[in-house]
């Protein structure tokens, strides 16, 4: 059957259409962790540089303020924002296996009907 004899069925363009969805919806999702993995390892070089510091207190910044804490409260900061980035990078670590499965599955059935008539690789 040639490309141009393919009938494409409502369902076929929904699953077409969710695949289009959950394939944007990974990218976000790659973005998102890298995101995080890198605020993760500022943390963790934060925290090693504050043993070497002399001051009694640091700024500390929070969205685009910055505060004087001290060592001790520093410290206990970037414990909370390494537990709560730990816990939103574990959800969306889980949440980009959901897709990736779910993709895997759409794209199976896909080529099993359109064959080399549809291109749902990433380029």
């Amino acid at each position: 059957m040639s490309a141009s004899n393919l009938k494409v069925s409502k369902e076929d363009q929904a699953k077409i259409n969710k695949f289009a969805t959950g394939h944007a919806k990974s990218v976000s999702l790659k973005r998102e962790i890298e995101k995080l993995k890198t605020f993760l390892e500022n943390c963790k070089e934060a925290e090693e540089e504050i043993i070497l510091v002399d001051s009694e207190t640091i700024p500390y910044k929070v969205g685009n303020a910055f505060f004087e804490l001290t060592l001790d409260e520093i410290n206990d900061q970037l414990a909370k924002d390494i537990e709560l980035n730990n816990s939103k990078l574990t959800e969306k670590q889980l949440a980009l296996e959901k897709v990736t499965s779910e993709l895997n599955g759409l794209k199976k059935d896909l080529y099993a009907k359109f064959g080399k008539a549809i291109n749902l690789e990433e380029e």
